[in-house]
């Protein structure tokens, strides 16, 4: 074989290892669809307090909850957000509450204290500062 024919061969195997290679990176590290309509807070305003809030609850959920738990109503490894706040939640005994504010700080805080119904107690506890709770509280109340 030739020189020329080898780095022939050597330039088109580096063309397909690098187009081969970008064709199988993944563009997200998340499998699921994003749906262009997912409820949250608007993006206009005066930027008051309750929207600051909203969105570093939204920036919380992002980076620690939206593994496990949708904002769209589908579902998923744990409950959907989408509707919980102020809903009624049937326990595993078979019980019925409200998913009030203090549901939902019981439910980051000890997590096995009160089983949704057809989920798994997988949650681990979460060390999230009073105010990381309020804000995802304020996230919560934002969606439908």
């Amino acid at each position: 074989m030739s020189r020329r024919t080898i780095f022939v061969l050597l330039g088109v195997f580096a063309v397909v290892l690098v187009f081969g290679y970008s064709a199988v990176i993944p563009t997200n590290n998340d499998p699921r669809a994003v749906p262009t309509d997912t409820p949250g807070p608007s993006s206009g305003g005066t930027g008051g307090g309750e929207e600051a809030a909203a969105n570093a609850g939204r920036a919380i959920y992002d980076g620690q909850c939206s593994s496990c738990h949708t904002i769209d109503g589908s579902s998923s490894i744990g409950p959907t957000w989408s509707g919980l706040l102020g809903s009624e939640v049937t326990l595993e005994d078979g019980s019925a509450i409200v998913a009030d504010e203090a549901y939902v700080i019981e439910s980051i805080q000890e997590p096995a204290a009160k089983i949704h119904q057809g989920f798994q107690p997988i949650m681990p506890p979460f060390a999230l500062s009073d105010e990381d709770i309020e804000n995802l509280i304020a996230f919560m109340q934002t969606l439908e």
